[in-house]
């Protein structure tokens, strides 16, 4: 508990003292600090001892400051790979109200490279910086089509503000106490909640007591989008000033749900004289680490809603004021086919960042409760936008 503590002091030192000046001196040149951690791919790791938690302390707290967060993808992300690390820097960028995400990006170009490139935008990284774009493999690969597509799919995705509307915590006070399990259940969460067409973004204690601020029924983050539900994954500890929070967020109509081991220890100014377990009768409590049935019921309303499973299937949805911008991608070498339920009126359009092209969506149909059902066919690791409202242009 003394070594959480010293992570806690060390954390908010480096956060206030390094990256907090660095974007004061890039701002006053009208300049923008990107950055990127050391081990973003590794959360904890006991038995080395080579992961952010004991590198960095804390992700969100050296984001807080941080103009365009980003990661480092070293060539880690391929197909079948579960890598987590990308919406770390989105989540970031919408707690901290930063319209952009980058990405240090390894994939290389080719039918490899857009998988990695798609991976990592359905994620939320929306600014890909993209290395050997002038070394094309073969003739057969045009460097050009590699960037139009890129540069009009990471415009499309920086369009208005993110659209998720549930929550993940994050449980980094957990991490510094060597809970290696709140780690890895987090993990398995992730995965479940994309497999079942859920979005979300991670969100920490600080964020979630400082930044964001409770709104009607739900909690809004400092990019103006609004959180409905608030998963707490396994955790050995919980801040006295988040639990009250989430009291007030329940007591408003928020959704709490708190999936796998509930908490043991309460603390508020420092982790060697915790309070007991807390009462947690006000949130929905499922002893299963796993995205249940019993936990999809308690969340709010979906945006999107499969009419059978398909967990290849991933999806972000960015919001306009006047429109809705679905980004969908087929992780798997199969064809896949559902009808899909999209939150959103007006005409429904693909809009193709490769070619540019629009073209109506055949087959939607407009329901009733701003809801339209789409068609939805992906080829093996195909990629698509679907955009509902008046019609624009992507050229």
């Amino acid at each position: 508990r003394a070594k959480a503590d010293y992570w806690d002091v060390w954390s908010g030192m480096f956060r206030d003292n390094f990256f907090k000046p660095m974007e004061d001196w890039c701002k006053a040149r009208n300049m923008e600090y990107m950055m990127h951690l050391n081990h973003e791919e590794l959360m904890i790791d006991n038995s080395r001892g080579e992961d952010l938690i004991r590198n960095e302390g804390s992700f969100f707290r050296d984001m807080r400051y941080v103009g365009v967060p980003g990661i480092d993808n070293l060539s880690q992300i391929k197909p079948g790979i579960v890598a987590d690390f990308p919406k770390l820097a989105s989540s970031a960028s919408h707690l901290f109200g930063r319209p952009l995400v980058w990405t240090e990006e390894g994939g290389g170009l080719g039918s490899e490279g857009k998988f990695v490139t798609d991976y990592q935008y359905v994620r939320g990284i929306n600014y890909m910086n993209i290395r050997g774009l002038n070394n094309a493999p073969s003739a057969a690969v045009d460097p050009g089509t590699t960037g139009w597509y890129v540069t009009r799919a990471s415009y499309l995705l920086a369009l208005g503000r993110p659209a998720a509307q549930v929550a993940l915590f994050h449980p980094t006070d957990s991490e510094w106490l060597g809970d290696q399990e709140a780690d890895s259940v987090t993990v398995k969460l992730t995965t479940q909640l994309l497999e079942q067409q859920i979005d979300f973004d991670y969100i920490d204690a600080d964020s979630f007591t400082s930044v964001c601020t409770l709104d009607g029924g739900g909690i809004k983050n400092l990019s103006g989008q609004i959180y409905k539900t608030i998963i707490i994954p396994s955790c050995t500890v919980i801040q006295k000033k988040m639990l009250e929070r989430l009291r007030a967020f329940a007591a408003a109509g928020g959704k709490v749900v708190f999936v796998g081991r509930t908490p043991s220890m309460v603390v508020d100014r420092t982790f060697l004289n915790p309070e007991a377990a807390p009462d947690l009768s006000f949130a929905t409590l499922e002893p299963t680490p796993a995205i249940t049935p019993r936990v999809v019921a308690a969340m709010s309303k979906p945006d999107v809603k499969l009419d059978a499973p398909c967990a290849p299937v991933k999806y972000i949805h960015r919001s306009l004021k006047d429109a809705e911008i679905y980004f969908f991608f087929n992780e798997s070498d199969q064809v896949q086919t559902r009808k899909a339920t999209l939150a959103g009126s007006g005409k429904t359009q693909v809009w193709d960042a490769a070619s540019g092209s629009i073209s109506p969506l055949t087959g939607a149909v407009s329901a009733k409760d701003h809801i339209i059902e789409v068609p939805l066919q992906l080829k093996p690791y195909e990629s698509m936008f679907i955009v509902t409202g008046p019609q624009k242009s992507l050229n």
